[in-house]
Order: C-alpha cells, then sequence, then structure tokens
C-alpha cells in the first residue's frame, strides 16, 4: 500500500508539474497575444486615420475635378457663338466635323502657359474644322438662331516655315519650342499660329529686339505682347478663354492624382479590413487562452489537492508502519522471554524437582502464551509487510 501511495503520488506530482508547465506557456503565449493585438490594434488606428485624411482629399480633388470638366464640357466664359457651336457638336466632335478649340489642342509647361495664351489671345477660342466648308456651315448656322459669332480654322496639310529661332540674353525660347499639338494633323496649323513668336523676360528686351528682327511677335513672361508695328497688348489678362491652358493642364493633372488617390485608398481600405480581420482573430485567440488558462487553474488546484492528500495519506500510512514496527518488537522481546521461561520450565520438569505438576502446567500455560504472542507477531509482521508493500 506505501508503494502504491508513492507511486499515486509522483503521478499527481508530475501532472502538477504539467499543469504548472501548461500554465506558464499559456500565460508566456497570452502576453506574445496580447502585444501582437496591441500593434494590431495601433496600426489599425493608425490606417483608419490614414483612410479619412485620404477620403477627404479624393472627394476634394474628385469635386475639383467634377468642376473643372463641367465648367470644359459647357464652355463656360468663352464666347456664346463658340458654345453654340460646340453644344450642337455634343461629344462626337469628330463626327461633327471639328477637331476642337485651339485651347484644346495646344498644351504647353505650366511656366510658359501665360505667355502661350498672351500670343494666342482670342486665337484660343477659335474652333478647328476639317474643311472650309464645314466652317462655312457653322457660321450659317449662327446666322440662323442669332448665336452670336466665331472663327473657324480649317485643317491644313500645307506646312509652314517657321521663322528662324531668336537667340541672345534676352531671349527666353521660341514659343514653337514649347508647345504641343494634341495630333501631328494639327501641327502645321499650330505653326501658323505661332511662327515668329518669341517669349522673353521682360518689355524692354521685347523692344529691344523688336528694333533688331521688326517681323516677330515678343511676349514677356508676365502676358505682354508687342507685335509687328509696335502694337502692345498688356495689363491683366482677362476676357474669352483666359486659363483655359492651366485649366486643361489641371483637368489631366486632377485625372491622374484622382486616380493614384483611387489606388492608394483601395490600398488602405483592403488594409484596413486585413487589420480588423487580424484583430478579431487575436481577439479570439486571446478568448480561448483566456479559457484554457482558467481550465488549467482549475486542473492544478485539483492536482495540488491530490497531491496534498496522497501526501497525507502517505504520512499516516507511514505512522501506521512504524507503529506496527515498534508493536513486532515488543512482541518479538516478549515472545523471546517467554520462550527462555518456557525453556527454563521444561529443564526443570526433566529434572525431577519438586512440585512437578505444577512445572507441567505452567511449561502448557506458557506454550500456549507462546503459541498466541508468535500468532499475533506473524499477524503483525504480514500487516507491516503488506502496508509497506
Amino acid at each position: 500500500e506505501q508503494t502504491q501511495l508513492e507511486d499515486g503520488r509522483r503521478e499527481v506530482l508530475s501532472r502538477v508539474e504539467q499543469s504548472r508547465q501548461m500554465a506558464m506557456e499559456i500565460t508566456q503565449r497570452r502576453g506574445e497575444e496580447e502585444t501582437t493585438l496591441t500593434r494590431l490594434r495601433e496600426a489599425f488606428t493608425e490606417n483608419e486615420v490614414m483612410v479619412l485624411a485620404l477620403r477627404d482629399e479624393l472627394s476634394d480633388k474628385r469635386s475639383r475635378l467634377t468642376s473643372l470638366e463641367e465648367i470644359r464640357r459647357n464652355y463656360e466664359g468663352f464666347d456664346r457663338g463658340v458654345r453654340a457651336v460646340m453644344g450642337k457638336a455634343g461629344e462626337d466632335l469628330r463626327q461633327a466635323g471639328i477637331f476642337g478649340l485651339v485651347s484644346d489642342i495646344v498644351s504647353a509647361p505650366p511656366e510658359y502657359e501665360k505667355a502661350i495664351e498672351a500670343a494666342l489671345g482670342e486665337q484660343l477660342q477659335h474652333i478647328i474644322v476639317e474643311t472650309p466648308e464645314r466652317g462655312v456651315e457653322y457660321v450659317e448656322y449662327l446666322k440662323s438662331l442669332g448665336e452670336g459669332r466665331s472663327t473657324f480654322l480649317p485643317v491644313t496639310t500645307e506646312t509652314v516655315t517657321p521663322l528662324p529661332a531668336l537667340e541672345g540674353p534676352e531671349v527666353r525660347t521660341m514659343a514653337l519650342t514649347q508647345v504641343q499639338a494634341k495630333d501631328e494633323l494639327l501641327k502645321p496649323l499650330i505653326d501658323r499660329l505661332l511662327s515668329g513668336v518669341v517669349v522673353v523676360h521682360d518689355l524692354e528686351s521685347a523692344k529691344l529686339l523688336a528694333a533688331r528682327a521688326p517681323g516677330y511677335t515678343f511676349v514677356t513672361m508676365d502676358a505682354e505682347v508687342l507685335r509687328p508695328g509696335g502694337i502692345v497688348t498688356g495689363g491683366v489678362m482677362e476676357g474669352p478663354a483666359i486659363g483655359a491652358l492651366q485649366k486643361k493642364r489641371e483637368i489631366a493633372e486632377l485625372n491622374d492624382e484622382v486616380k493614384r488617390l483611387e489606388e492608394r485608398y483601395q490600398e488602405l481600405i483592403t488594409r484596413h479590413y486585413e487589420l480588423q480581420k487580424q484583430v478579431g482573430q487575436i481577439e479570439g485567440v486571446l478568448k480561448g487562452l483566456e479559457k484554457n488558462e482558467h481550465q488549467e487553474e482549475l486542473s492544478l488546484q485539483s492536482h495540488e489537492k491530490d497531491l496534498s492528500q496522497a501526501g497525507s495519506s502517505l504520512v499516516k500510512l507511514r505512522e501506521r508502519i512504524a507503529g506496527l514496527d515498534a508493536e513486532l518488537s515488543q512482541l518479538e522481546a516478549s515472545r523471546n522471554a517467554m520462550t527462555n521461561d518456557l525453556e527454563t520450565s521444561r529443564g526443570e520438569v526433566a529434572h525431577g524437582q519438586t512440585d512437578r505438576q505444577g512445572r507441567e502446567e505452567r511449561v502448557q500455560l506458557l506454550s500456549a502464551e507462546l503459541e498466541t504472542l508468535t500468532l499475533k507477531s506473524d499477524s503483525t509482521r504480514a500487516e507491516a509487510t503488506t502496508l509497506k508493500v
């Protein structure tokens, strides 16, 4: 029984150690998951701020783009005749025999937009048509409806040799080198419109160059224009089509910017939901760990209780065995003393001493007591052996 109790106690002790180790591992894992959860929540919050900021920025860009496209679509700021013809043409300009306005088909670097617009002036709102006949057709249309006036420029295939480029410290650039045509077919027309246009630093530079090259048109970075014959245009720029090149560029830039922001927004939204999903998963793991931790605490308490009970039972058994060993020692001593006494009495009987009958009775009594002690001793030894095993 002692061996069984010791084996049982060792088994319970092993379970206690396993439960403690499991509890430590769960606590460590829980700490790691909580750290991960904190990091994910911070990333989620940061990403959410970025989503909101980007959404506002995207909304602003879209609103500005929508406004500019509405202005362009309605040709706001252009003459009534231009709006009437372009409205009649509709969305499919080429089907209507129109390539667009001059402002539609030319572009320039931002720093030269103001100068190019000043050089072109009213020509910015001229309508480019495929043939002279188309132009006449639209003139008749305007006359019939009384919808104002417009100028029509037919596309030409005749190439124009631009005036030679001027050079010198006063010259910024030749206008034609900075202007791009929307369609290569329209390049001869652009060459005709901007041939001999020189961009200079200021009006003083324009006057100096005009004296040396009287056949050229000079435009300053402040949009002042000096034409052949000494014709000067200056002051605050206003009128139809002013700012058209800048608005067109802004529309193109906004389209690119909106596209880039939409892609970035989708990336952030995707990450937003991924982080949200990961946070949910970690929270689920933590709930599971909390449940396992509680179960391990209960299991550990149960095992520790079993261990305490096993230890208590083992102590009681060992005390019982010790008591039986002491009792057995006493019985052995009594049996040895009785055996000696019995041998002495038998010896006296054998030598025929007096009171033989009384001594024989004593021998019988001692023999009976000795047998009883022997049985009791054997029984105690057997019980002690059983308990130890």
